[in-house]
């Protein structure tokens, strides 16, 4: 087949596509490769031809990028036998659009020079659909907030972090108080929309990386507070109690006629022979208190002294 022929056919696919030689120069590049180049600021006149993809990936003046410096190693394995192929994801931003690319590098066969080609292929969708379906797997189908599995996998990362550092964590348990007389009531389609508006107004107060709002089961859910003591804990609990007392939801069957919630607090700073379970339990004790003391209330406990903070 004629060059031009093989040329033309490569600048017909839409992933980019570029030879290079054993230093790293670049003696081809596809239409594909130019496009998206325009598209991310090179001028539309760049010379590809000549220039050093290695040299591309070289240290800049802030210092060396992780990333690049994994890719020229990666590419200096094949070109040296070290391995037979290279690949690689990057996320890489395409004009306004967040994009995914895999990057795949693997020696030209035949006779002459040795050559190496370098191929970008466009994997946005897939990794857009793997995130939709880690978010799913991590959220409550019925509030949208995360799930059990996600507030496990949460509290066992920050207990270990608090450990680490020695910093005090707490853990919020809410739980909807009569419940149960609401679904009688209302239906459980006044019951499923109610721990909607519940779950989206307690969800304001995971503010920072280290908190996190989750359904714990049922009617309750769990904020977990990282880097935070039992006092500020407590207060954040009694906020989040008011705040369901001034959404105003009807319900005829409570004591005050409208929807409330309790909530226990736990507070650890974690020690050997401790868990994230203790943690649980303190709060889960702190949310029994609650419903005895009539309900609409915040009590905490703390790990450390197992005093009582009354609300």
């Amino acid at each position: 087949m004629e060059p031009r022929f093989i040329s033309a056919v490569a600048d017909c696919l839409p992933e980019h596509i570029a030879v290079i030689d054993a230093s790293g120069r670049i003696e081809w590049v596809n239409r594909s490769w130019i496009e998206f180049g325009r598209r991310n600021g090179a001028p539309e006149d760049v010379a590809w031809v000549g220039r050093n993809y290695l040299g591309a990936c070289d240290p800049t003046p802030t210092g060396p990028d992780p990333a690049s410096v994994e890719v020229q190693a990666g590419i200096l394995d094949v070109v040296n036998g070290v391995r037979q192929e290279f690949s690689t994801e990057y996320p890489c931003r395409d004009e306004d659009r967040e994009g995914w690319f895999l990057m795949r590098v693997v020696p030209l066969r035949g006779q002459g020079p040795k050559r190496f080609v370098i191929s970008h292929h466009d994997i946005t969708d897939r990794k857009l659909a793997e995130d939709r379906a880690r978010r799913e797997a991590t959220r409550d189908g019925l509030t949208g907030v995360a799930n059990r599995r996600a507030l496990d996998r949460f509290l066992q990362e920050e207990w270990s972090r608090a450990s680490r550092h020695a910093h005090p964590m707490s853990l919020i348990l809410f739980d909807i108080d009569d419940f149960k007389r609401f679904n009688d009531l209302y239906g459980h389609v006044g019951g499923d929309e109610c721990l909607r508006r519940v779950a989206a107004r307690l969800e304001r107060h995971a503010r920072r990386p280290s908190d996190l709002f989750a359904r714990f089961g049922g009617e309750e859910f769990a904020l977990v507070l990282g880097a935070t003591p039992g006092d500020a804990a407590l207060e954040i609990a009694r906020a989040g109690v008011r705040a369901i007392r001034r959404l105003e939801i009807p319900h005829a069957g409570g004591r005050s006629k409208r929807l409330t919630v309790s909530a226990g607090v736990g507070c650890a700073v974690p020690e050997v022979g401790e868990g994230p379970h203790d943690l649980v339990r303190l709060a889960d004790e702190a949310l029994y208190e609650a419903k005895l003391a009539g309900r609409d209330r915040a009590i905490g406990a703390a790990v450390s002294t197992g005093s009582v903070l009354s609300a």
